[in-house]
């Protein structure tokens, strides 16, 4: 292979991964946001919850599986109805209260040092936060 027909494979290929998973499939990835956490807690939380309380970490038929799915939704429509005195709300946003935003500037105001431990077991070195 030349190339000429290398570049035009590579070419296609991009296209094609561009086309049927960036656009058509937005989301699928995990991209890097330096100095933030990456964890997807909310879906495991929600894989827990199904597995604790309807399926029992089971495994079951296909038929058994879609009453099983519709009896969980059904189950959370009903808890999360506004209109009912102790609804479960859908948080959309971060309750954070006045104490831990005080305590979070403080901590961030205050005088860091970060200190570098070697690690002789590995080529890999720790980095350690002192307050």
């Amino acid at each position: 292979m030349n190339m000429k027909q290398k570049k035009s494979n590579d070419i296609r290929f991009l296209n094609y991964f561009d086309s049927e998973w960036l656009k058509s499939n937005n989301g699928w990835y995990e991209g890097l946001k330096l100095y933030a956490p990456s964890t997807n807690n909310a879906l495991k939380a929600t894989n827990k919850t199904i597995k604790d309380d309807g399926t029992f970490r089971e495994r079951h038929f296909l038929s058994r599986l879609l009453t099983i799915s519709s009896n969980i939704i059904n189950n959370w429509s009903i808890e999360r109805d506004p209109s009912l005195a102790n609804a479960r709300i859908f948080a959309t946003e971060p309750k954070i209260s006045l104490e831990l935003w005080t305590s979070s500037y403080q901590w961030d105001t205050s005088t860091k040092d970060i200190i570098c431990i070697p690690n002789d077991s590995s080529k890999n070195i720790i980095y350690q936060l002192v307050t």
